[in-house]
């Protein structure tokens, strides 16, 4: 528009008669170069290369448009692989301790059993200590019977037990019972406390590894840039002439920057509506000359400190607000974790 406005001025000239068609038309004719290349004076000439180079531009920024879809998809994919493989790590942590708790809970007896097994195995060995097989019997029998005797023999010549030494009355005296072993089902079953112990050093054991888990994931996501969150509705006007500035995405006036939008939150859904509009990725606004000649061309984002688009289509903020957040869930999950540690070994030294 402003190029056909241009060229309707000698249009006028020639019509208030202040410079004729000839004059016009020489100096039209007149070769022009700029830094050793032609240029272009009629219109339909000029017209036809700036139709080329605006359909280049938009078979341009249709391609940057596609690469920049297929990238974001490519770190969504990223980001939930990621976060797949973080929950996946948590929730064999959560089961190998549910494993472990359910195991040990079923391989240790009950008290109540376990005293009905010790009382049953004491009844066994006192009922294998009082009951005597025949040779023994028949033994103690033969004893008994020489004892009377030996009795008899001492009433009737006590001179002869006088004479008779200390050991030689103990060689002669019945041997004493030996006492059985312990029955092999005690030795099996140690009591409840040993259970206990084994079952809570194998949950630290278990826990220790799962804070070691925790650690590494925590210092991946520690290595992770992140930028400050995007501040909502917080924006404020300094200069006065900012005053009657629309939002692009909303459209009020004189309430927030775009950045600071809440109707439109998300980067991928302003640049859609950016794309939509066929408005400038830099300045937001759709009379721009786009590209160098944008007066935004040298701006940085204020987020990404990157060049190429404004700051309320960056799509850092949102990365860092996901990084943040897993990194404030696998804190939960490891002060938990030591939590649970510090109380089994509180409940050891119990024991």
């Amino acid at each position: 528009m402003q190029l056909r406005t241009l060229f309707s001025l000698p249009t006028l000239l020639i019509a208030l008669k202040e410079m004729s068609p000839s004059f016009w038309s020489s100096l039209m004719e007149q070769p022009l170069r700029h830094e050793d290349k032609p240029v272009l004076t009629r219109l339909e000439d000029i017209e036809n290369v700036i139709t080329d180079h605006l359909q280049t531009l938009s078979d341009l920024r249709s391609t940057l448009r596609d690469i920049r879809v297929k990238l974001q998809i490519e770190q969504e994919e990223e980001t939930t692989m990621f976060e797949e493989e973080m929950r996946q790590k948590l929730s064999h942590i959560e089961d190998l301790l549910k494993d472990q708790n359910l195991r040990t809970e079923g391989e240790m007896i009950p008290e109540k059993d376990n005293e009905k097994k010790i009382i049953l195995d004491n009844a066994e060995y006192l009922e294998g200590a009082l009951s005597e097989d025949p040779i023994e019997e028949s033994a103690e029998e033969t004893e008994q019977e020489q004892d009377t005797e030996e009795e008899e023999t001492q009433r009737r010549s006590p001179s002869v037990e006088q004479r008779r030494s200390p050991s030689e009355a103990q060689r002669r005296s019945p041997p004493v019972e030996q006492r059985r072993a312990p029955p092999e089902a005690q030795r099996r079953n140690p009591p409840p406390e040993v259970h206990g112990a084994a079952r809570i050093e194998l949950e630290i054991r278990c826990l220790q590894q799962a804070l070691r888990d925790f650690d590494a994931i925590l210092q991946q996501l520690q290595e992770e840039s992140v930028c400050p969150p995007r501040r909502f509705h917080r924006g404020r006007f300094l200069r006065e002439e900012e005053r009657y500035m629309k939002c692009a995405f909303c459209g009020e006036m004189g309430t927030h920057y775009s950045d600071s939008c809440i109707f439109v939150r998300y980067a991928v859904d302003r640049r859609r509506m950016i794309d939509e509009s066929a408005k400038c990725a830099m300045c937001l606004e759709y009379s721009c000359q786009r590209q160098e000649f944008c007066s935004k061309y040298r701006a940085r984002c204020f987020h990404c400190r990157e060049f190429g688009h404004h700051s309320a289509l960056c799509e850092f903020p949102e990365r860092s607000d996901a990084t943040r957040a897993r990194i404030t869930e696998v804190r939960n999950r490891r002060h938990n974790c030591a939590t649970r540690m510090d109380e089994l070994r509180r409940e050891l030294a119990r024991l």
